[in-house]
């Protein structure tokens, strides 16, 4: 398209593919290229293809109104590499052909690719001396020039013969040798589909070819042909170009010279895919749901939700209005959605995947408290739930639940469970002491003597502090050294004795002895 934009009037096109396995026709892009090229003005000529095949699989080679090359060798016989079939127009030498080469070198290489340069460059010697000639005139010209090799007239090897460089540029227009057969009837009529597939609202082209009864071949021009559909409400036509307009399938017919060709036309939906297959919902919430149909072009697009049809199987667990889906009660169901004949179904699951506390230990001093929170998880959600939890505790001696929080009762280590909806959660609570202390542990008093021991208390909580109250004190000889219920020492008579400090179920001993 480039090329033709500036002026190319004649295009060298030494590439081509084989088309893939399920492809019966030429990438759009290519096709329209192509008939962009030659509506400005431009030969197209193409290479045939090296596999031995049949060029009619292969583009640009089959695409119609391009002049397609065969190579030849030394001996004017198909070389053993080259493409052939009814695409073919012309041969050309491709055998050991001296060509430029990467880093500035020469190479003998050999190809069709080296066979359609020879048909481009006489089609541009005979441009430079006739400029009006118009494509059809200049392809004209190069086949009806062409020294005839093989069967007489066109085959499917040589096409119309070896190009000929002297006859062509040498034959006046005016009194042009025609040594096709006077008979230009139409044979047959080929489309360069076998069969559309579109998206909805989607287009494409069809173009046709028709082999006349001389043995040439023509491109047909789309506004003498008439076109028709079986079904509009499928797709409809207008000089070769197929709108669609609905699902389903029809057929194309294209009529011309008393021949007609029929394209199969579908426009069906391959595969329907949902965002999200399986979904957990919480009631009352909502998720939205994402569809992707694929066509029988390969294409693919977002569906609009407005467009696809939405079905819950159990409107008491889920509804869905246009890809909304709404939790309403506990349980699971089915949502389906309809598109184009195809179904995609996604499981929705209202349920408590789990219960969470946080935190899910806890560590207190008897009369300290901590703030809890409980979550319900549903899926990819959570939700705070703790004032509407059921608490048990395994031992109220030790801790309790009470407004949002867990409070300690008294030492020791217990177990809360939490439950909401058949969904349970435990959290540990230690309450326990871990070290009791004393700031002396032995000591000598004369009689008379008083003294009172700092006891100190370390919590599982990490906590520490001073205790005086709730202490249990004893003396294992109250005659040696009496103590008394505020932890005050005080020596009786010569001896030794042992303090005890409890608390918590911890114990500290002192050891006294009193001096005469």
């Amino acid at each position: 398209m480039d090329a033709a934009d500036l002026g190319a009037d004649v295009i060298n096109l030494s590439l081509g593919a084989e088309l893939e396995d399920g492809e019966n026709s030429a990438p759009r892009t290519m096709v329209d290229a192509v008939q962009y090229a030659m509506e400005k003005g431009a030969l197209v000529v193409a290479a045939a293809g090296n596999d031995a095949a049949n060029a009619d699989r292969y583009v640009p080679a089959s695409i119609a109104g391009v002049v397609t090359v065969s190579a030849v060798g030394p001996d004017l016989g198909l070389a053993k590499f080259s493409n052939y079939g009814s695409s073919i127009d012309l041969a050309a030498p491709g055998v050991d052909i001296l060509s430029t080469y990467p880093g500035g070198r020469y190479a003998y290489m050999s190809g069709t690719s080296q066979a359609a340069p020879f048909v481009s460059g006489v089609a541009a010697l005979i441009k430079a001396s006739e400029p009006d000639l118009s494509v059809k005139e200049l392809t004209n010209r190069l086949v009806e020039t062409a020294s005839d090799l093989g069967k007489t007239g066109w085959d499917s090897q040589y096409g119309y013969g070896l190009l000929n460089a002297y006859r062509a540029v040498q034959s006046d227009s005016s009194q042009e040798r025609n040594p096709k057969p006077a008979d230009t009837s139409v044979n047959s009529l080929k489309a360069d589909q076998t069969k559309l597939s579109l998206p909805p609202n989607g287009s494409g082209t069809i173009t046709l070819t028709a082999s006349l009864k001389n043995g040439s071949k023509s491109a047909v021009a789309a506004e003498d042909v008439e076109w028709q559909t079986k079904d509009k409400k499928v797709a409809v036509v207008e000089n070769g170009l197929v709108t669609a307009t609905g699902f389903g399938k029809t057929i194309i017919t294209a009529t011309y010279g008393g021949k007609t060709a029929s394209v199969p036309v579908e426009i069906t939906v391959s595969k329907l895919e949902a965002s999200k297959t399986t979904l957990t919902m919480k009631p009352d919430g909502t998720a939205a749901v994402e569809l992707t149909a694929s066509y029988g072009d390969k294409s693919k697009e977002t569906v609009p939700a407005t467009k696809a049809v939405w079905k819950s199987q159990n409107e008491n667990i889920a509804v869905v209005q246009d890809g909304v889906i709404t939790a309403k009660n506990l349980g699971s169901t089915y949502i389906h959605a309809t598109y184009g004949e195809k179904t995609v179904k996604m499981r929705v699951a209202v349920t408590i995947t789990r219960l969470v506390a946080s935190p899910s230990k806890i560590q207190l001093k008897p009369g300290a408290s901590s703030s809890i929170n409980i979550s319900a998880v549903y899926g990819d959600e959570e939700e705070v739930v703790t004032s509407a939890v059921d608490w048990k505790t395994g031992d109220a001696k030790v801790a309790v639940y009470r407004d949002g929080e867990i409070v300690a009762k008294g030492f020791g280590s217990t177990t809360m469970t939490a439950t909401y909806r058949g969904k349970s959660v435990r959290i540990s609570v230690d309450t326990r002491l871990k070290q009791l202390q004393a700031d002396v542990t032995r000591k000598t008093m004369a009689i008379g003597q008083t003294l009172t021991p700092v006891i100190q208390a370390t919590y599982s909580d990490g906590s520490v502090e001073q205790v005086e109250e709730a202490v249990i004190w004893k003396s294992s000889s109250e005659k040696v050294a009496f103590v008394g219920d505020d932890g005050e020492i005080t020596a009786i008579s010569q001896g030794t004795a042992t303090i005890t400090a409890q608390y918590g179920n911890k114990t500290v001993r002192i050891s006294i002895t009193v001096a005469p």
